[in-house]
């Protein structure tokens, strides 16, 4: 629990260790699953190249101190629009996704049902013989 120690307000420390052993190994396991872990690779990696973006970009890094509220506010709304293009153009792209393999379950199962017919006649024919 100390990694996470940093991360914590003093009240949020003292919060986590009330909810008992159980569920701090419980939580200490879900760091290590895949998805969380590739989570935080990309969240850092993502960083990294923002930071990159901005060395370009900008004559500084982001002070707060050299942008008015309105700048910051308007500047965040900025980014969330961008957000939102993004993540309704992945929604888009999932739903043609997810439609394409329903078409391509839709010819499985109907050409398995015409072979599954076909094999029912010819066992039947077959039988007769």
């Amino acid at each position: 629990m100390e990694r996470f120690r940093q991360y914590l307000t003093d009240d949020e420390y003292n919060a986590l260790l009330e909810q008992g052993e159980d569920f701090i190994k419980k939580f200490e396991a879900a760091q290590t699953a895949d998805t969380y872990k590739a989570s935080n690779f990309q969240w850092q990696r993502t960083q990294l190249m923002q930071i990159l973006k901005g060395v370009h970009k900008y004559p500084e890094p982001l002070n707060h101190e050299s942008w008015t509220f309105t700048e910051l506010v308007d500047h965040a709304y900025q980014e969330n629009v961008d957000q939102t293009h993004y993540l309704s153009a992945l929604q888009l792209k999932a739903n043609q996704y997810e439609q394409k393999i329903q078409d391509l379950t839709d010819k499985a199962n109907y050409w398995r049902n015409k072979y599954r017919a076909q094999k029912y006649i010819t066992d039947e024919l077959q039988s007769r013989l």
